[in-house]
Formats: C-alpha cells, sequence, structure tokens
C-alpha cells in the first residue's frame, strides 16, 4: 500500500486498526498487531506477521535475504538466520 498508493506506514497503521474494529473481519488479531508493530518500527507487515506466526508455531529462528527484517527481528528477542552469509 505504502508504494502503491503514496501512503505513510501511520496511514496504514491506522487503516489496519479501523479493520480490525469492523465486526465482520476474521483474523489472528495477535499476527495483525505483530505486522502493525513491523510497520511503526519501520519495517514490512508482512515480516512481522510471519516472525509471530513462525515463533508461534514453534520455529526456531527466523530466516531471510533481508537485512531490515533481520534485525527488527532480532529486536523482538527471536534468533536469526542470515540468508544472504551463507550464499
Amino acid at each position: 500500500m505504502r508504494r502503491n498508493y503514496g501512503q505513510s506506514r501511520e496511514d496504514i497503521a491506522s487503516m489496519i486498526r479501523r479493520l480490525l474494529t469492523a465486526a465482520k473481519v476474521q483474523t489472528d488479531r495477535a499476527a495483525v498487531q505483530a505486522g502493525i508493530g513491523f510497520l511503526e518500527m519501520n519495517g514490512d507487515f508482512a515480516d512481522g506477521v510471519i516472525a509471530h506466526l513462525g515463533a508461534r508455531s514453534g520455529g526456531e529462528l527466523f530466516a531471510s535475504f533481508d537485512k531490515r527484517a533481520l534485525k527488527l527481528v532480532e529486536r523482538t528477542g527471536q534468533r536469526v538466520w542470515d540468508m544472504d552469509a551463507q550464499m
């Protein structure tokens, strides 16, 4: 949304929060909140959701080529694997 529609991270987070208040919206609220948290830390919503779901499912580490995502996930206390460093 940020790239395609020119919305700020704050605006996107606000829109997602409004969606969560809609009675007909069914979602994993904890995962969405994790995504919003990443947005607010200057990261990507999807990375926050993926890190949350992986940890909740018993994943031992978050693997990615994305250096920014790795740094943000590390800040949450999860272990990370820099896949780029392994190439």
